[in-house]
């Protein structure tokens, strides 16, 4: 008897420390409360029933997006015990601020250690700003918490992103963002947490790293809601249509996640969107990865390296724009490639003339231990227009195996012909193995089509030939001029797949992405102080799977002060650390 008491006793302590364990975290955008006061559905109207839920539901943490002052304050009013950080989009805090993130957490169960902001823009520590064909500001707060039954520090962040069809190119810019700074907030490899209205299912290409680096309690918890939550004031039926979300990492486990679609206080809506909630518990840490997977600090003993692309402006299109020729700057691009620092860098628009001089130039300042593969897209030599593109490598570190040249079209990728109507467009590819370690990646480098809709097409295209012909899932590096700006959504079609290595970087070297020189009768060294000229990138897919760091990311613009300019693009390059 006394056996089966003590047996009783421990089994009702384990229970009660194992709830003590859980907690509770909240998304819920809230609906400015000076919005619909015509309609009947105000701040005024619905704040019975909203405090009503938060005072049953009781979330441990409180992530709200379009919280204005009146809103925050009677939030804090009714939650005895409750604390907040963060600020409206346009970084207000008084009683006057409108549209806000914050993070309410309960004083008696979490502590808060640190705080912060940032914003989705360029320049992303600066408060208010916006750019990416942004509307207004978008901002995240965030803050690092311990949990006191448990004694686990944790990362938590909320946010809420840009709403529409043309805000798809801001959400992916933002996302990839946003995994930036995770790494920058969370050095130490805490376990992360992550809600807010994301304005999307989250499932597009472009949320992939996101789903490969976190868990969605949606999907992650065994008692589990799929449905709407952005109703709009009515109760839709179906399971398809959730874009507020709960993300978690590490030692974390989900328990249940559910769409408060309740009334309340005869309040029948508490906002436009209903509230989504989940419980989760801290676990043992993973083995050999301390509590977060991704091994944050770059070691020097782990594999790096530096890559590259520059487009060297054509013979013809200087013939064309006046601009400086071939051979008054030839010496100059051969004395500028051995200064930065690449292991492999890939070169765009090299006519005849220019595949002709450049092995002889680049032998003599960079060394016989560099190799350079020159392919032509056009195979036909009485082509006086057509143009290569080049890989130039280090074959002393690397060795080349599986080289082959792609044509990008809608069709057969190993028949020369013209995508959509342009010229011919071909890709370098090869699987590079350094010699030391054995460690594999695999390299695609070449130039896009001109114009908007080829480049549409073409992101499709690269990535079935990157599909076929990198069959073993190696670590992709893409070096390419994408001969577009991203001034629209046709970047989309390399962002859901390749991420530019400058949105992977913290602090940004600069608050714009311009690679290209414009052209005044020809180029004069100009570098426009926006984004409409980004051209030219390194990019890199699987980057969460395969645990890779980018540490330095550098458009080289002071190639611009060369008199004459040596090409109306600047050479743009990556160190990329292999964990």
């Amino acid at each position: 008897m006394k056996k089966a008491f003590i047996l009783i006793a421990l089994f009702i302590t384990t229970l009660l420390q194992a709830q003590e364990a859980d907690f509770r975290i909240m998304s819920f955008n809230m609906e400015r409360g000076d919005l619909g006061v015509k309609l009947g559905r105000g701040w005024d109207v619905r704040k019975p029933g909203a405090l009503a839920m938060l005072e049953l539901r009781h979330p441990d943490l409180l992530g709200v997006q379009e919280c204005n002052s009146e809103q925050r304050d009677d939030i804090l009013g009714r939650m005895a015990g409750y604390r907040h950080i963060g600020a409206s989009v346009s970084g207000e805090t008084g009683e006057h601020a409108t549209s806000g993130n914050y993070i309410f957490y309960d004083s008696a169960t979490v502590e808060l250690l640190d705080e912060g902001m940032f914003w989705y823009a360029f320049n992303p520590d600066s408060t208010g700003v916006f750019t990416w064909i942004a509307k207004k500001p978008r901002n995240a707060v965030w803050g690092k918490f311990r949990h006191k039954p448990t004694g686990r520090e944790f990362i938590y962040i909320n946010n809420h992103l840009q709403n529409g069809i043309d805000a798809v190119l801001n959400r992916a810019m933002s996302i990839t963002l946003l995994l930036s700074k995770m790494r920058e907030i969370n050095p130490d490899g805490l376990p992360m947490l992550y809600t807010g209205d994301l304005n999307s299912k989250g499932i597009e290409g472009y949320y992939a790293p996101l789903n490969q680096e976190m868990q969605e309690a949606v999907n992650a918890c065994p008692i589990t809601d799929h449905g709407i939550s952005h109703g709009g004031y009515k109760r839709k039926s179906g399971n398809d249509g959730q874009i507020d979300h709960i993300f978690f990492s590490g030692a974390l486990e989900g328990l249940r996640f559910a769409i408060d679609r309740d009334a309340y206080e005869g309040v029948e809506y508490l906002s436009d969107h209903f509230p989504v909630y989940a419980d989760l518990r801290f676990t043992s840490a993973a083995p050999e990865k301390k509590e977060y997977w991704f091994d944050l600090k770059p070691s020097p003993d782990d594999f790096s390296v530096k890559v590259g692309t520059w487009n060297l402006f054509s013979t013809i299109e200087r013939d064309n724009r006046k601009a400086p020729t071939w051979n008054s700057v030839k010496e100059s691009v051969a004395s500028i490639v051995p200064t930065l620092g690449t292991d492999i860098i890939a070169f765009q628009e090299l006519t005849d003339p220019m595949a002709r001089d450049l092995p002889k130039l680049l032998k003599k300042t960079c060394g016989k231990k560099y190799k350079l593969w020159i392919s032509f897209s056009d195979e036909n030599p009485e082509n006086t227009t057509r143009e290569a593109t080049a890989l130039m490598y280090d074959a002393e570190r690397f060795s080349v195996s599986r080289q082959r040249l792609s044509w990008i079209t809608g069709g057969d990728y190993e028949t020369p012909s013209k995508p959509w109507g342009d010229e011919y467009r071909a890709l370098q590819s090869a699987v590079f193995t350094d010699k030391a370690t054995g460690k594999q990646f695999f390299v695609l480098a070449g130039k896009f089509a001109r114009g908007e809709n080829p480049v549409k097409y073409e992101g499709a295209a690269i990535k079935k030939i990157e599909r076929e012909l990198n069959k073993d899932n190696l670590p992709c590096i893409l070096l390419a001029d994408m001969n577009t700006s991203p001034k629209g959504q046709v970047w989309l079609s390399v962002l859901n797949y390749w991420t530019d290595t400058e949105a992977l970087i913290h602090p940004f070297s600069h608050d714009y992405f311009s690679t290209r020189i414009p052209n005044k009768g020809f180029y004069d060294g100009n570098i426009p102080n926006d984004w409409g000229s980004k051209f030219d990138i390194v990019g890199i897919n699987r980057y969460v799977e395969n645990r890779i760091i980018v540490t330095e990311h550098t458009i080289h613009r002071e190639t611009a002060s060369f008199d004459p300019v040596p090409s109306d693009h600047c050479p743009v390059t990556a160190t990329l650390v292999f964990k």
